[in-house]
């Protein structure tokens, strides 16, 4: 294994939310520790992350950085706080060769014309939550007195299109949580008739061998969500919404093998979180693993990256598609799926060495788009690839074999 770098750092801005979902990791799934650290990230903490994160870059020679800023909420940050922020990264990095992106998530209900003005000024893309209709939004993503937010999520959905419909190349993205209890074609519909969606970020519910949170209809509830969506998706040739999962597995069941997040693929994560105090962690969705789960002894200001790498839980999650358990080794989809997301994989008993509690999940649909693939090749071109169709059966008793639990209550 190679020397280890950092190209993407999860920068939590705002430790609080102004909303509050049942399903939130951060703060509904046992994990107390944003109480004791700062609301907002300091001028001293931003100006170590800078000048550290370009040592890093030019000791390893990066030409690029990831920004994505986070919380919380990130927009209860102040304005200045960003313009601050850009301002001063552009001008260490871009002089030194290296190109800074930013990206930003959010609940979408602060968006405002002042805020994509903002956006638009200082190339801040963004992303919104939107967990599907307002039926299915309103189920999990609550306020604080217990309402709905899907009107002034859409709110804001509505103020970012209509400030970017001139920008051809401004790509409005939604972040999606998978909710089992909803109609998939209902939800896809959903997102299309929004209009001037690009991107769609399906996630899987967040669960682990000590906390399964689906009460499935199927031992592959989640697979079985998702392809009815692929089978339309794949079909909509001149489909405009981008899905991540769907491209994803595509191109890595045609070869490509570069092809990798931390969800999945064969690849290193390239990712660091950098809480409000200062503090270097590893993934923040290992929060559900247990209170003070991914706290360290490192703070970005007094340590470099580069010090936090050898920390147990951020080079296991480094390594996370590479050092898998050894059923996962001998799976013939591990260089697709990369035994899942690391928080999944979770047991008190086992660690991590484990496959991901979406296991079955993952293999059936895998399963399924390699099949729907291959029947898009003519004979002649299938035999001159190493790609066969797979049989689900197999796949299902391969993995039943081993026992694994599933995440269905």
């Amino acid at each position: 294994m190679g020397k280890q770098t950092i190209n993407y750092l999860i920068l939590k801005v705002a430790s609080r939310c102004n909303i509050n979902c049942t399903y939130c990791y951060m703060y509904n799934k046992g994990d107390g520790t944003f109480k004791s650290q700062p609301k907002f990230m300091s001028t001293d903490v931003v100006n170590n992350v800078l000048t550290k994160t370009l040592s890093h870059c030019t000791e390893n020679n990066l030409r690029w950085f990831h920004f994505a800023f986070h919380g919380g909420e990130p927009l209860l940050a102040s304005k200045d706080f960003y313009s601050e922020f850009i301002t001063k990264c552009n001008s260490l990095f871009l002089p030194c060769g290296v190109q800074p992106i930013y990206s930003l998530q959010t609940n979408g209900i602060l968006i405002s014309d002042e805020w994509c003005d903002l956006f638009r000024a200082l190339k801040i893309h963004v992303s919104i939550s939107m967990d599907g209709d307002k039926k299915t939004h309103d189920q999990y993503r609550l306020d604080f007195s217990g309402k709905g937010t899907y009107d002034r999520v859409l709110a804001g959905v509505r103020t970012l299109q209509r400030q970017f419909s001139d920008q051809k190349s401004y790509h409005i993205n939604l972040l999606s949580v998978i909710n089992i209890d909803s109609d998939p074609i209902d939800q896809y519909e959903h997102f299309q008739k929004l209009g001037g969606i690009s991107y769609i970020d399906f996630l899987f519910p967040d669960s682990n061998y000590e906390y399964p949170n689906l009460n499935g209809k199927s031992e592959t509830p989640i697979a079985d969500y998702l392809i009815p969506i692929f089978n339309r998706w794949f079909r909509e040739k001149e489909s405009t919404i981008r899905i991540r999962l769907f491209q994803a597995f595509v191109a890595s069941i045609i070869g490509s093998d570069n092809v990798s997040t931390d969800s999945y693929g064969s690849l290193e994560n390239n990712i660091l979180v950098i809480e409000t105090d200062g503090s270097i962690e590893s993934v923040d969705v290992l929060k559900i693993c247990g209170h003070g789960f991914t706290k360290n002894n490192y703070n970005i200001t007094r340590n470099n990256l580069e010090d936090a790498l050898n920390e147990p839980l951020i080079d296991l999650y480094y390594y996370s598609h590479i050092n898998l358990c050894d059923q996962c080794q001998k799976c013939p989809l591990s260089t697709i799926c990369g035994g899942g997301y690391l928080p999944h994989r979770y047991s008190k008993s086992n660690g991590f060495d484990n496959p991901s509690v979406y296991c079955k999940d993952l293999a059936k649909l895998i399963c399924h788009i390699q099949n729907e693939v291959l029947n898009e090749f003519s004979d002649d071109i299938v035999e001159l690839t190493s790609v066969m169709n797979l049989d689900w059966g197999e796949l299902n008793n391969y993995v039943s074999k081993h026992n694994i639990p599933q995440a269905v209550s």
